[in-house]
């Protein structure tokens, strides 16, 4: 870490800024910092030193000094406490004490390597940055989910937020081997050497196998970002979920002026919270002036038209594109699969007992590929490894069911016409009809 020496009286300031965060007149949350800091810092950091009518703000920034530790320290404190005005004064603070000038904390000098510029709408997601820290620890990190949920950005916020914890910071875009070649080879031209203190995102991974070759030897830390679910046997998996709503109101009308929290929380539930169709939904109306009122409407009559529009222009594709693309590559890898894929899209909003679905082999609506799949486990299990890899549905292995996102089945209804609507949705009351007379096999 990079500082000037600190005299007395730069202490007393960062005693004195640490002290207004609101943290830290908390006393449930000041002893969750402590555990935090202890976890952080290891066993160099002793929580018992303070008990929690002495765990000030000068005893703990005296001890994180004495660890060079405390760009983690106001890390964790963000992480608790979220960015507050207090504590962004605080980050100000430390970027001029310890970065050479004002800033953030040490992450300029240290961020390299084609970094996307960080999103200063970003909301939100502390949970999800909290378990991306705690399982960096020598092993490789994936953030999973479906496309356009948020993933890419909850790490280029980690990237700048826990910047200062690395020497070296390199942004790998990983949808091809190419791009995955030119990048390293840009960072072996520029470094050489391996860095041990080094966090390397590859970013929209497909499968491990296209990665795993490119994966640095040396112990520092690797992000991933993927649609795949293979990465669950190599990796430790962090699961990217939809906003909460309390986060989509923040999220909206933060940039959408005059949007109620009660319009905010109505658009959210009809986008199912996704980042994406919340942040285009945002870009309709900065680029239209269109009220929520109307784009409610419109979104009835025609939501795979109006997703694919105004895309966010830190995100290749509109949501609706990026989603149709990905169905037809499930169309040619398993007609079958893109077949289950439409049914499941047909029945309901809840979680889907895979069971049931078996359940419902004999339903005479349904089209010859799903239906030879049904009547054969091994092909059946296949079908639904093939819906999860894309993230389409979420699997959960131990209940054995599958749920999809309520703008995916929106999207994939829509884009059938109206005949095929009418085939799908019978073929859905008949499975349903026939696993409700066998509850058992339907896992009932």
């Amino acid at each position: 870490m990079v500082r000037r020496t600190l005299n007395i009286d730069d202490k007393r300031r960062l005693a004195r800024a640490v002290a207004d965060v609101e943290v830290m007149s908390d006393p449930a949350r000041r002893q969750s910092l402590l555990r935090e800091l202890k976890d952080e810092l290891g066993a160099d950091f002793d929580p018992a030193r303070f008990t929690a009518g002495n765990a000030d703000s000068w005893e703990i920034v005296t001890a994180c000094l004495r660890l060079d530790a405390v760009p983690a320290f106001v890390g964790v404190l963000e992480l608790l406490g979220g960015r507050t005005r207090a504590w962004l004064a605080l980050e100000r603070l430390v970027g001029e004490l310890f970065a050479g000038g004002p800033g953030p904390a040490g992450t300029v000098s240290r961020i390299r390597g084609d970094v996307p510029r960080r999103n200063p709408a970003f909301t939100g997601r502390v949970d999800s940055l909290h378990e991306v820290r705690r399982a960096l620890d020598g092993s490789i990190v994936t953030l999973h989910g479906l496309a356009g949920v948020g993933k890419s950005q909850i790490a280029i916020e980690f990237a700048h937020r826990f910047g200062a914890d690395y020497d070296l910071v390199w942004w790998v875009p990983a949808d091809d081997e190419g791009s995955i070649r030119r990048s390293l080879r840009t960072l072996a031209r520029t470094l050489g050497a391996d860095h041990p203190r080094s966090l390397i995102v590859f970013d929209n991974a497909t499968e491990p196998s296209a990665v795993r070759p490119y994966l640095p030897h040396n112990p520092g830390h690797v992000l991933v970002t993927s649609r795949s679910r293979s990465w669950v046997s190599s990796s430790s998996m962090v699961e990217v979920e939809a906003f909460r709503p309390g986060e989509t109101v923040e999220f909206l009308t933060r940039r959408w002026a005059g949007l109620s929290d009660d319009e905010a929380r109505q658009l959210g539930t009809t986008l199912g919270h996704l980042p994406l169709a919340l942040d285009q939904a945002l870009a309709v109306h900065e680029q239209t002036g269109m009220p929520v009122r109307e784009y409610l409407r419109i979104f009835a009559a025609r939501p795979v038209q109006l997703l694919a529009e105004s895309p966010p222009t830190d995100y290749p594709l509109p949501v609706a594109t990026t989603w149709r693309r990905a169905f037809e590559q499930l169309q040619q890898r398993s007609l079958a699969a893109a077949q289950l894929l439409q049914l499941c899209a047909f029945l309901g909003s809840h979680s889907i007992p895979v069971p049931m679905l078996r359940a419902g082999r004999d339903a005479a609506s349904l089209p010859a590929e799903l239906a030879e799949a049904l009547h054969d486990e091994l092909k059946f299990r296949t079908a639904v490894r093939e819906i999860g890899k894309d993230a389409f549905v979420k699997l959960d292995p131990t209940r054995d069911v599958i749920t999809v996102h309520l703008l995916v089945r929106t999207v994939l209804r829509d884009t059938l016409t109206p005949q095929q609507r009418d085939e799908v949705r019978r073929g859905a009351h008949e499975v349903l009809a026939l696993a409700t007379r066998c509850p058992a096999s339907a896992g009932a």
